[in-house]
């Protein structure tokens, strides 16, 4: 994870982390992984008309385990119906086959 300053930096505790996924135990703080998931997928499938390579590296690694994990939503759902097929040729050769590969594996989104 990458801090304010530039930085990465990662939970060398677990207990943190285990405290965090636990809406039990952290309350306010709880972090929902499968809610942040569906909106990575979602945003995945926004930017995948971008031309920036860096983004596309990090979409095309991270969308499928964001899709495997991400909460079966209405959102989701229609983030995948309401996809448009770029019409830049790399991105009809590059991303394509991953985003349809990523939803054909995903069949809780599939409503």
């Amino acid at each position: 994870m990458r801090g304010p300053s530039g930085k990465y930096f990662r939970f060398y505790h677990a207990s943190l982390q285990d405290f965090l996924f636990d809406s039990s135990r952290s309350g306010l703080f709880f972090i929902d992984a499968e809610v942040v998931y569906e909106d990575l997928a979602i945003q995945s499938i926004r930017h995948l008309y971008t031309f920036n390579d860096v983004i596309e590296t990090y979409i095309f690694f991270g969308m499928p385990f964001w899709f495997k994990y991400a909460r079966p939503s209405s959102d989701l759902h229609a983030s995948v119906r309401q996809f448009k097929l770029p019409i830049h040729p790399r991105h009809l050769k590059l991303r394509v086959p991953i985003f349809l590969g990523v939803v054909k594996q995903s069949v809780k989104i599939v409503l």
